[in-house]
């Protein structure tokens, strides 16, 4: 089986622009520098879909899915982000394509399919060819063709997430929680300072992804709590955060064999 990796370059300024009713028209203040910069009275309509603005994703999503599906794929049962297209026509076996917003996995028997295919899909998106899948998503593969395995390794990411926050050298924890820490809004200051509020989201963010391929539901709903908190971050909240890190010592190793 070949699994090759498409990377699409710049993605959402590639996607569709939505129809109006679903997020797809919407207007923002003339931007510094254009001719109407200091006029109130004054909007821009919005014609591309840009990063920032939260209809984006779904826009993207619909154009690859459009896309996807007039080449004769469709998706898998409630995977709206897998298509998969059965061999016949101009390609001879069967391909499968999941996405995770701008990075495309590609996998079918045939070299020579899997060529001709990402010839057409770079055709369609602007995008690079990274050949063989090394690592995706945080996660290194490692695959023996002879013996037909494959293991997912994310030690190098949670490496490089742990020295990033400084954990690298801190004691391994079995739960992230410490059960004698009570937090409250009496912890919190009236001024959030951003360089810890962006450690603090910084965390989550990374720990969701290092975390996804070996424990995805508990480490999405910690992140969840975590990130979504309505009390501003302050350096005493950011225990659960470093705990997190601290778990994340002791499953840095593990593997995903297939």
């Amino acid at each position: 089986m070949e699994l090759h990796k498409v990377d699409v370059e710049q993605a959402f300024l590639q996607a569709d622009k939505l129809d109006e009713g679903v997020n797809g028209r919407y207007f923002i203040n003339p931007p510094p520098g254009s001719p109407e910069a200091r006029n109130k009275d004054v909007v821009y309509e919005v014609l591309k879909t840009l990063y920032g603005s939260p209809s984006s994703p779904r826009a993207l999503h619909k154009t690859m899915d459009a896309y996807f599906k007039s080449e004769g794929f469709d998706t898998i049962g409630f995977e709206e982000s897998v298509w998969v297209r059965p061999a016949g026509g101009k390609y001879a076996e069967d391909i499968y394509v999941p996405a995770h917003v701008d990075d495309c996995l590609l996998s079918c028997k045939s070299a020579d399919v899997m060529t001709r295919f990402k010839k057409d899909l770079l055709s369609r998106f602007v995008g690079t060819d990274e050949g063989e899948v090394t690592e995706y998503l945080g996660c290194q593969l490692v695959r023996d063709r002879k013996a037909r395995t494959g293991r997912l390794v994310q030690s190098g990411y949670a490496e490089r997430v742990l020295r990033t926050f400084n954990m690298w050298d801190s004691h391994p924890v079995a739960t992230p929680l410490d059960p004698n820490v009570r937090l409250s809004k009496l912890d919190c200051p009236s001024v959030v300072d951003p360089k810890v509020h962006h450690r603090y989201r910084s965390i989550c963010g990374m720990y969701l992804i290092s975390g996804q391929h070996d424990a995805p539901r508990s480490c999405v709903q910690l992140v969840q709590l975590f990130s979504t908190q309505q009390i501003p971050p302050a350096p005493r909240r950011h225990a659960p955060g470093s705990g997190l890190q601290s778990a994340r010592v002791r499953t840095r190793d593990h593997q995903s064999r297939h």
